[in-house]
């Protein structure tokens, strides 16, 4: 995603580009089956059956090769930026500017109501602003997400919806980069 442009597709053969998701003013609302929530994408994912996740500060959708579909949310409008997505066989997953982490179903995009989102209530870490704090999610073992915030990690174990450990710093780690090898996290 491009901010402020949207979605930019490009053939990796001809580098032609071949077409541009965005939203389109007066179009079908907030993503409903013709454009994207808004033009500054902040998380985009494809999945593993190619059903491409795009998110924006107001929403998200998801891309079926033939039309995009709104994913519903249950929270506050401004906790409905989505920042990033992953996904295993059946949810996809989704920190959201709200501080809370969501799961959809991949397929019927049930979820994002307050029963499937986890919080610092739930035993995540806490958010030093309120909002925008949690920043990437990953799968990093069968049924166990890392979520990495702008002061630590934690992972969440998907199947119990459970909370695993919390790391915090002490100074920002910001958007520092984590790398998985074998069992070993690096942040």
């Amino acid at each position: 995603g491009v901010p402020t442009i949207g979605v930019m597709i490009f053939d990796q053969i001809t580098r032609e580009l071949v077409n541009t998701w965005k939203h389109q003013q007066g179009g079908p609302g907030g993503g409903g089956g013709g454009d994207l929530p808004g033009d500054s994408v902040t998380a985009l994912h494809v999945d593993i059956d190619g059903y491409v996740w795009v998110g924006t500060p107001g929403g998200a959708v998801r891309y079926d090769g033939q039309q995009f579909d709104d994913l519903p949310f249950n929270g506050e409008w401004w906790e409905e930026g989505f920042v990033d997505f992953d996904s295993d066989s059946t949810d996809v997953w989704a920190a959201m500017s709200g501080n809370e982490i969501c799961r959809w179903d991949r397929q019927a995009l049930s979820g994002g109501q307050d029963s499937d989102c986890f919080d610092s209530d739930d035993g995540l870490p806490e958010g030093d602003d309120g909002y925008w704090d949690y920043l990437k999610v990953r799968f990093i073992g069968t049924n166990e997400l890392m979520l990495t915030t702008i002061n630590g990690a934690a992972t969440f174990d998907t199947g119990s919806m459970q909370v695993l450990q919390v790391w915090e710093t002490n100074a920002a780690s910001e958007d520092a980069p984590v790398i998985q090898f074998g069992d070993v996290i690096y942040l």
